[in-house]
């Protein structure tokens, strides 16, 4: 028997039957487009398309808005953080807040706009991927809404 030695990149399924699907790709840290080929089964071939299109259209303006709140969560987060039990309720309360408020944003911009890394994208294939970051961002801004609730009792 012969076993099938390639991988649909949207499903990640082996398959005999796969076409080479030559996309444009957004490279975000390098700031430029290259083509890939990739290898998918015919009734893939117009949802990988859409999915890079889709990409393109929203990789550097997405990911760079993405680095931002990151970053202004690692400041708030680390600065202000510490200062908490050192406020007075209310200023600390409102930290908090806002904290939350920040993990909420970024967990729904995720959900938007899922931005899988190329190695989760060829282990799982980019449905998975997508779906699995999904998942992750529902949770992350679930648990954005606890930190919100968290700082709201003391200013209620």
């Amino acid at each position: 028997m012969k076993w099938p030695t390639q991988r649909c990149a949207w499903c990640n399924r082996p398959g005999n039957a796969l076409r080479e699907c030559t996309v444009r790709v957004w490279k975000p840290i390098a700031a430029k487009e290259e083509t890939q080929t990739l290898r998918v089964h015919p009734e893939h071939e117009a949802a990988v398309r859409g999915y890079f299109a889709r990409q393109r259209r929203s990789g550097g303006p997405v990911l760079y808005t993405v680095l931002g709140v990151t970053l202004l969560l690692a400041v708030l987060g680390n600065a202000l953080g510490v200062l908490i039990e050192r406020l007075p309720a209310t200023v600390g309360a409102a930290v908090t807040v806002s904290i939350g408020s920040l993990i909420v944003a970024l967990g729904g911009l995720f959900f938007v706009h899922p931005l899988p890394t190329d190695v989760t994208l060829k282990a799982l294939g980019i449905r998975r991927s997508v779906r699995i970051l999904r998942v992750v961002s529902v949770i992350a801004a679930a648990l954005g809404g606890w930190i919100v609730s968290l700082g709201m009792d003391p200013i209620l």
